[in-house]
């Protein structure tokens, strides 16, 4: 839950060369002969024991940050001399760190003398041979006999994730005794089995190849995210491959278009696809991996479907059968698609056929729902665009779960992210401008002085020192100067375009090569292009308080796993920039904006076309029902190199900077994108949860439907503001946020409705809050939730103001760009006073 983190300290068995064993043998411990292979059991009984628990073992532990220790191998104390030097080291470890907490593990007979020092005693449950009839009966003598000291028990009990116990009747007894209860498997790797319940919104898409170029990440990732759900790829035709993550459960099941199995593993798929029916696990079809007739006769038995399930010669007559207008992506009619059809249809009366074909009469299916999942079989989706929009789609498939907060990321603090970004394509290339000033100079001139709005904007190294084929080397200081002027603008934030923009990034260390788009014979270390360039970057044009925050990865290219994870080493976020897809006036389906590997994440941004008519219209589109995506601006140097292009770029901005949006830098907007996609959802009741994370994503989204939050039950959460079907939480940034939801908002609880500028709280409550704002430009702000005629007192940097609560509860008013803001609501009496 994000509060304390133990270290699991062993008191006397340690690993022959540790430092806790090279001390020992200098102050004289005898070391003994440890059980497991490598290992000494360091003697308790000599009096300087007490001198490597206290000052090795325990001090260690404590300089790593812990929150404080868990002493264990209490199990293997063999007399009472060990009993009485480990009573003897319990006063000293607490007077030596106050600040920590001390715990044991097991040592139930050390209760009585040992109370006094402990902040908690662990219990974990007997398995396997030491499990017995009476093991359940001794765990909780142990459990009620600690209670009875006054020690509070955290009691680890354990589950078969495939197969549980009625988990929740163990923890209210465990509970019962004054126990705290956690499940988890055998192997003790910290799955969590309850009894808090952990939300699932992982989606597993089996596919064959790159799974960046599936059908699944191009045309349905977009939307999964913006629902929430943690999208995980796996290559399927990999022999020997599970084909689920275990007792990590999923949400759903999406078996991709490019699947390619052998026969063997074809039928595997056919088996696990009647397990996810009989489990109720959600499935989509995205293709038709099945060549054998025997599988999909299993399959489509299992699914409730007809047809062969293979290709349909091109037929001599099509036509368009059935269209769920609502759902259609674009509006009017559509014409058949028979490129790729398969011949399948429902049987069933359990599902609703959203698109179906008529072809030489007969029926085939598309795309539809059913109690089993669903069918999206539609080949011509990423060439021609969807038919269908998949985000009712996947919405509507995925909505037989219960209600639950989202991780906002299009939104922040109640208004609409704006993103800008400058990649550094281009930065030396000659404009057609009078004067004939090179890219960065326009780009400086033109754009980033003249918008004072937050922006990311990225150099290359090889740019500014004059490495770059076809730059002219005397330029080098020229383009410094550039660099250097566009650094020192408080609005901007530095970014590094890697030393040579290098086309691909599979390179982990140094001897790792990496494929130069600019010198393709050379191969060049991770090290250098990203670590190297952010140091000299950071050397030559930033300031005193300033820092490298982010690496842009060159367009056209996309990082491996290892080089993102490169670049979180150095505390740094990253972006990769991916081309907008063109449909031909075709609407297009939402684009992936993070994308996880493993531990590495990046964030995704798209380039914009250069057309500020068709980005204003698509901006508006995105932003008009609900907030579908950030408005990003995302541009390059070459943007600059002529008077068209900068017109297009100039018209994009001031339309930006003429809407209320919440304008942030791309560094601040990738760690805020991270942070959503490790958050972590518990439910703790009905219309209850409780959110971890770091508090860089700090808004949760719920259908209005769901209600407002309770403000007098949650803790973290300072208001929220409704746009269309959706409420927009904004919480404090803990790393701990309840959230409690209620029918109908309080009309005396004070809560922020929006801002301009990022907030923090430095207090909040019912009538009265503390916060500070940051921003380039000043603030508007707005809050509710007041009494209608009610008079607020504000006072921003000391200067005050008063304001009168409108009929709907609401005041608004603008602060300047960095400002501490008190505001209060005035009793009655003071009001009439004022």
């Amino acid at each position: 839950m994000g509060h304390k983190v133990l270290a699991r300290v062993p008191l006397f068995e340690v690993p022959a060369g540790s430092p806790a064993a090279k001390l020992a043998k200098e102050l004289g411990v005898p070391l003994l002969e440890g059980k497991a292979l490598g290992s000494v059991r360091l003697d308790a009984t000599h009096p300087h024991w007490a001198h490597v628990v206290v000052h090795e073992l325990v001090e260690t532990a404590a300089e790593r940050g812990f929150d404080g220790v868990m002493l264990s191998e209490l199990e293997t104390m063999s007399h009472d001399a060990e009993r009485a030097a480990l009573l003897r080291v319990l006063p000293m470890l607490k007077s030596a760190y106050p600040d920590k907490q001390l715990f044991l593990e097991g040592g139930a007979s050390l209760l009585r003398e040992a109370r006094r020092h402990l902040d908690g005693i662990v219990f974990i449950e007997e398995t396997g041979a030491n499990a017995d009839a009476d093991s359940a009966l001794r765990l909780e003598r142990k459990i009620l006999d600690a209670s009875r000291q006054g020690v509070c028990s955290y009691v680890v009990g354990f589950e078969n994730p495939e197969k549980p116990t009625n988990i929740a009747a163990r923890a209210a007894r465990i509970r019962q005794l004054g126990g705290v209860p956690f499940f988890t498997t055998p192997d003790i790797h910290g799955a969590n089995l309850g009894p808090l319940l952990e939300v699932s919104r992982r989606i597993l898409v089996l596919h064959t190849g790159a799974a960046r170029e599936t059908y699944t990440a191009r045309l349905l990732h977009g939307s999964l995210e913006w629902l929430g759900y943690q999208v995980t790829y796996q290559d399927a035709s990999q022999e020997g491959s599970a084909w689920m993550p275990g007792h990590q459960g999923v949400s759903a099941v999406i078996l991709d278009q490019s699947l390619s199995l052998s026969r063997e593993r074809q039928h595997a798929l056919a088996e696990l696809v009647t397990t996810l029916a009989e489990q109720k696990v959600p499935l989509l079809l995205t293709g038709q991996p099945w060549a054998n007739a025997g599988d999909w006769a299993q399959v489509s038995k299992v699914l409730g479907l007809s047809g062969t399930g293979s290709s349909v010669a091109k037929p001599a007559a099509a036509s368009v059968k059935h269209a769920e207008a609502d759902l259609m992506m674009n509006p009017g009619a559509i014409s058949p698609r028979v490129s790729g059809l398969r011949d399948v249809r429902l049987t069933t009366d359990d599902g609703k056929t959203l698109l179906s074909l008529q072809a030489d009469h007969v029926e085939h299916s598309q795309v539809a729902l059913t109690t089993w999942g669903g069918l999206w079989l539609d080949p011509l989706a990423l060439e021609a665009g969807p038919q269908v929009n998949p985000l009712p789609f996947l919405e509507s498939l995925l909505s037989r779960y219960p209600t639950a907060p989202v991780m906002d990321t299009t939104s922040l603090d109640g208004r609409r992210l704006l993103v800008t970004h400058i990649s550094s394509e281009g930065y030396a290339e000659t404009t057609d401008l009078p004067g004939l000033p090179v890219a960065a100079e326009a780009m400086l001139e033109k754009v980033v002085s003249k918008y004072a709005l937050p922006m990311t904007v990225a150099v290359s190294e090889a740019d500014v020192r004059g490495w770059t084929p076809g730059v002219d080397a005397r330029q080098a200081p020229r383009l410094q100067e550039a660099a250097r002027t566009l650094f020192t603008l408080s609005h901007v934030e530095a970014a590094s375009g890697t030393m040579s923009r290098p086309t691909t990034w599979e390179g982990k260390t140094a001897s790792g090569g990496l494929m130069n788009a600019s010198a393709p014979e050379k191969d060049l270390s991770m090290e250098r292009e990203v670590a190297g360039s952010l140091g000299w970057l950071h050397r030559q044009f930033l300031g005193q308080g300033q820092a490298m925050r982010l690496v842009s990865w060159p367009q056209g290219s996309f990082p491996s796993a290892e080089a993102s994870a490169f670049s979180h080493q150095m505390s740094v976020e990253n972006v990769a920039t991916q081309s907008s897809a063109t449909l031909a006036g075709r609407i297009s389906p939402l684009p992936a904006r993070g994308w996880s590997s493993g531990e590495s994440f990046s964030t995704v941004l798209t380039q914009n076309t250069g057309d500020a008519a068709a980005f204003i219209a698509e901006a508006t589109r995105t932003g008009q029902r609900r907030w579908l995506s950030p408005v990003q601006v995302s541009l390059s140097f070459h943007d600059a190199a002529s008077a068209n292009h900068l017109k297009q770029v100039e018209k994009m901005l001031d339309w930006c900077a003429s809407q209320p949006f919440q304008a942030v830098t791309v560094g601040e907007y990738a760690r805020l994108m991270r942070d959503a996609s490790r958050t972590r959802l518990f439910q703790t009741g009905a219309d209850r949860w409780i959110i971890v994370n770091e508090g860089r994503a700090r808004t949760l989204r719920l259908p209005a439907s769901a209600g407002v939050p309770d403000l007098a039950a949650c803790t973290g959460v300072s208001g929220f503001t409704r746009q269309g079907d959706q409420v927009y939480i904004h919480t404090l940034g803990l790393r701990r946020t309840e959230l409690v939801m209620r029918r109908d908002a309080e009309r005396d609880y004070l809560r922020l409705a929006s801002s301009t500028g990022s907030v923090s709280y430095l207090e909040a409550g019912s009538s009265r809050a503390l916060l500070q704002v940051s921003h380039t430009r000043p603030v508007e702000m707005s809050f509710e939730g007041i009494m209608p005629g009610s008079i607020c007192q504000m006072i921003a940097n000391g200067a005050p103001d008063y304001l009168m609560a409108g009929p709907d509860g609401r005041i608004e008013f603008t602060v300047p760009s960095q400002a501490t803001v008190q505001l209060r609501i005035l009793p009655e009496h003071k009001a009439a006073m004022r």
